[in-house]
């Protein structure tokens, strides 16, 4: 790894760290604060961090070559395989994301809040009304088909920040190791996988109502 892939990565590193955040607020938002808002962000978001998109002439979903971050592959041998078992995980729930995702980028009065759901599993669901070939579908998503998503995500980025950890990113200018240094600590600081533990807490909604606009 080189210095400007560490400075490329900076930014998928950062995008999932904000959705971790608030698909905690969701698990935490039991009246309904602003999770639409925050459910839509991140439904919009989901394919920069893994970069899947929907091929027309086989109807299938499929990485591309050189898309997004597997344009890092070569470095990171385990990068692709990695994302290609999350896809084959996840590969339903994907495809609803994918749907929900082009439809409501200009209809976003279709999402329905159905419930949120406590106890010892915290469990939301939304509903989106979509209209396909002049017929309308229902498709839901729920609390745990994100977070099942997530944590596979977090433990690869996780694997990512190990390999920016081992970097040495001084070139013996001490102003632009300073700049590198800074962007190293930042990446490396929080592991993604504490995210997990957090998800797998039952102090998840606790922690989701903390971070809660007053």
């Amino acid at each position: 790894m080189d210095n400007n892939i560490m400075l490329s990565l900076i930014n998928y590193f950062e995008t999932l760290y904000e959705m971790n955040q608030k698909l905690i607020i969701l698990c935490g938002d039991i009246f309904y604060f602003n999770s639409k808002k925050k459910l839509l962000e991140i439904i919009q978001d989901i394919p920069k961090v893994i970069p899947y998109s929907f091929n027309k002439n086989t109807c299938k979903l499929e990485f591309k070559e050189q898309d997004g971050i597997l344009e890092f592959k070569n470095k990171m041998t385990y990068l692709e395989q990695n994302l290609h078992e999350i896809l084959k995980k996840h590969y339903d729930f994907l495809d609803k994301i994918r749907i929900i995702r082009n439809k409501c980028q200009h209809k976003i009065h279709s999402v329905k809040h159905l419930g949120h759901f406590s106890g010892l599993s915290i469990e939301f669901e939304y509903e989106f009304l979509i209209e396909i070939q002049n017929n309308e579908h229902v498709l839901k998503v729920k609390s745990k088909e994100f977070i099942g998503l997530f944590k596979e995500l977090n433990y690869l980025y996780s694997k990512m920040q190990n390999e920016v950890r081992r970097h040495n990113y001084k070139t013996g200018n001490a102003e632009v190791d300073a700049m590198y240094s800074r962007y190293h600590e930042k990446m490396s600081r929080f592991d993604f996988c504490k995210f997990n533990d957090i998800f797998d807490s039952e102090l998840l909604q606790t922690f989701g109502q903390s971070m809660l606009d007053f």
